[in-house]
Formats: structure tokens, sequence, C-alpha cells
């Protein structure tokens, strides 16, 4: 009689020693959980250990004294969430939430919002995923001894601050002590409304602060640039072509970069459309064989690959008229996975083969793999797995070897104006699974959910900034 007393975990709420009994089928055990909770088992999602509960089988789950049970659902009869606070309806395409928060042994830490701090808690939690980010900051709060520093050994606080409140099942934590800091540094980011709260600010400007300082003062080592040099830097070669015959000569220079940035226009669907369109550029100076300012074709192609590709969807413009930020409302899709190949040099093309070759054969291998596991169990789910190759060159640290790339993390924005609406951050954690960090509130979400976010429904939340990594699964 296989009998055993599990906590059960819904939303906030934990109950203690609920008695689940193995002999009977888990339908059973889920209408315990509608007479303990309300939960109807039709809106029921339970996990144990990650796995998914069904009605039917409770698979090769092991439970014992103490296992914790995640329910997910909603009470029959209660209202959807309400309306946003900029009165905007509710967009009827928009990513699910499953109306509770995620489970506590995977979600990431929430982060309070102070007022309008959404766009710096956005970007905390999407540069929160970088391990190499995380590991540098220890060094850099150790040795912290310089105004620019505080911001990094405040980030890095915080971090570890998330990172226990997360061990004691703490939903979220205040960030007013990296406010602080980050308001002495940058005191334009603290102006105030008419009603004396904080005015909402661009998320894309706040990332770009942060990078910076980040750059200025973490060093990988004595003779080394720093980290962000190593893992965030591309370089282009940048070649600028007379359109006046018989004028200049081709120029050819090298430019770095820490951001591509993918313009929207009417003829811009995708997102690599959109890159493309900012490789190429008419720009106007002057003839040094003419005398006269004459235009020039400026053609650019990638040399080097960063290890993390961030990528700026250009969704706003400036409205003379209203004197604000506007929002582009036209989707432009994108996906989990990116090749930058199409991007890059001639030169670079072929240091990126012989990567690009070993992956299509792990590729093979991967398909092979799961075209005999559906022979010998049909209908058995696909499961993901590690791809264990290098991803950056030896003789480069932390430049990317083969252009294939996984997204990360994306930043989005709700809303019309760049300085008002609201801003949420959506990250893949290491076992692959997605979630939306709406400030305090931390939710679980699926793959087909963030792709949503390309800015199909005008008023709802769209990609504004994207975090590409390392690909790191088949």
């Amino acid at each position: 009689m296989p009998q055993f007393k599990v906590n059960v975990k819904w939303g906030r709420t934990l109950h203690k020693e609920v008695v689940l009994d193995t002999d009977l089928e888990p339908n059973v055990f889920k209408a315990q959980l509608y007479a303990l909770t309300g939960v109807p088992p039709d809106r029921q999602k339970v996990m144990i250990k990650g796995a998914i509960i069904k009605d039917d089988d409770w698979g090769n789950t092991s439970i014992t004294n103490g296992s914790m049970v995640l329910l997910m659902g909603t009470v029959e009869g209660s209202s959807d969430k309400p309306a946003s606070s900029d009165g905007e309806k509710e967009d009827p395409t928009r990513p699910k939430d499953t109306g509770e928060p995620a489970p506590v042994l995977k979600i990431p830490t929430g982060l309070n919002n102070l007022g309008n701090t959404c766009y710096l808690n956005a970007t905390i939690q999407c540069l929160k995923i970088i391990p190499e980010l995380r590991n540098s900051l220890e060094d850099v709060a150790k040795s912290s001894n310089q105004s620019q520093r505080h911001l990094c050994s405040g980030l890095q606080n915080l971090y570890k601050c998330m990172d226990e409140a997360h061990k004691l099942g703490l939903t979220s934590v205040s960030p007013s002590s990296l406010l602080d800091l980050w308001f002495a540094l940058f005191p334009r980011f603290c102006e105030l409304t008419e009603n004396g709260t904080y005015r909402q600010q661009d998320a894309s400007e706040a990332w770009n602060e942060i990078v910076q300082t980040l750059q200025r003062t973490m060093n990988v080592g004595p003779q080394e640039k720093s980290l962000i040099d190593k893992y965030f830097r591309g370089t282009y070669d940048v070649q600028y072509k007379c359109t006046v015959e018989g004028a200049d000569p081709v120029t050819q220079s090298t430019e770095q970069f820490y951001q591509l940035s993918c313009f929207i226009t009417k003829d811009v669907n995708y997102l690599i459309d959109g890159l493309k369109l900012g490789m190429t550029d008419s720009v106007t100076k002057k003839s040094t064989v003419l005398g006269t300012d004459v235009e020039f074709t400026k053609t650019s192609s990638i040399t080097r690959l960063p290890t993390y590709l961030t990528v700026h969807l250009m969704r706003f413009y400036y409205k003379g008229e209203k004197k604000c930020n506007a929002k582009i409302k036209r989707p432009v899709k994108f996906g989990l996975n990116f090749d930058a190949y199409e991007l890059c040099s001639e030169e670079l093309k072929k240091k990126l083969l012989p990567m690009r070759e070993k992956i299509a054969e792990e590729e093979e291998k991967e398909n092979q793999r799961q075209m005999e596991g559906r022979k010998k169990i049909p209908g058995k789910p696909e499961e993901k797995r590690k791809l264990e190759l290098p991803f950056t060159f030896e003789d480069d640290q932390g430049a990317h070897n083969s252009g294939y790339y996984s997204l990360k993390a994306i930043l989005t924005h709700k809303g019309r104006y760049s300085d008002s609406g609201h801003y949420v951050a959506w990250v893949q954690q290491e076992d692959g699974g997605w979630y939306k960090c709406d400030d305090d509130v931390v939710t679980q979400t699926i793959d087909q959910d963030v792709l949503k976010l390309d800015g199909s429904w005008v008023d709802g939340h769209c990609a504004y900034i994207l975090l590409y990594g390392p690909r790191t699964w088949l």
C-alpha cells in the first residue's frame, strides 16, 4: 500500500502532508486537490520533480514522503487578469500565463517595481542569464574601489540576494540599493513626474549604460581587454564607395559593434531582413577628389562574431508634433535559433565552416537517434539533447566560432511610446524552460508563446531587445 505524505505548492500557498496513494490513479489525487484548493481537475497542471502527471498514469516519477508537488491552475469562475493600468485592452493573442507563479525550484526571482522601474528590472533579468558575466562580477565586487565600480558591486549583490531568495522560496526582492547607485551614477534616469513618481525610461538606454559601465570596469586579466569586449564585441569590415564615377577610390576600415540594429520598414518581415538593411547605408561626406559633399555607399560585413549577440529592434521613431519616440507597429518575426552566417565577410565564413560541419554531423546523429527511438516506442516525445562542442575560437576566446545562436532572453515593450508603457523580460533557464519576469511576478511560459512576441498585436508586448547566445541544444 504505497501511500505517501507529500507537500503541495499552489502559488504562494503550501499544503503540507497531503496523502497521495499511488495504487490509485492520479485523477483520484487530482480530485483531492480540487477539494483542497478549488481548482477543477481539467484546469490542473500537476508536476512532481519536473515531470507532468497525467490523469491515468504516474509514469516513472519517484515519489517519497516529503516530495514537493507543484500545482498550477486557477479556481473555477475566477476572473481573468485585470486590464493593465494604462487602460489598454488585453491582447487576445498574447502569450498566456498559467495564472500562478512558476515552480519554486526553477523559477527566477522577481524584482519589485519601485515606481516605473520596470525598464531597469527587465534589463537586470536579461543580463543575469549570462554565466560569464555572473562569474566576473564576483571579482569586480571584491576589488571595488572606484566610483564606477559601485554599480558592478551593486549588481553582484542584487544577483546574490536574488539567488538567496530563490533558495528560501521567496518570489521577489527589492532592488532599492542598486536603484540608489543607478540614480547616483546616471541622474537623468531620476527624473520625476508631476505626481512625484519616477518617470518611465527607455530600456535600451538603460541596457547600453549598464553594458558600457561593465566594459569600463570588468577586466578579465592584467593583459586582456574587458569581459564585455571579449564576449559582446563584434567587428565590421566597412567599405565606402563613392557614387560619383571617377571620384574617390574605394576605402576600407574596421569598426566595432556591441549590438546589431534591426531596422524596420514596410518591406521588413523577418529579423534577418532588418539586419541586412542595416549593413548597407548611404552617407554623405566630403570627396577628397572633388572637394564637395557627395554620396557614398557604406557596406558592412562582420569579421568577428561575439559569443553573445545583442539585437536592438529599432521599434521607435521621433514624432515631432508630439515630441516623443513613437512605436513602429509592424511585426518582425524572429526564431529561437539564429544563423548569422549571411552577415559575415567571406574570410570569416571560411573560418566558421569547420565548426558548422561538426554541428551538422551532430544534428545528423541526433536525427538518427530520434528516428530509432520512435521506431522502438511509437509516439514517444522527442527529448532535446545538449550540444557539447566549444563555441569560441582557441586563438580568439569569446569570438563565436559557428554563427549558430540560440535565443537566451528577450526584453519586450508594451505601449505606444518608449518613455511610457511597460517593459518585461523573458528569459531561458539552463534547462531550456522559458519564464516571463514581469517585475515581481514570474510565470512559466513555452517556446510557442515566446515567438508570439514579434509585434503581431499592435498594443501587446513585442520584442525590443533580443539576446542570443551560443547554441546549446540540438
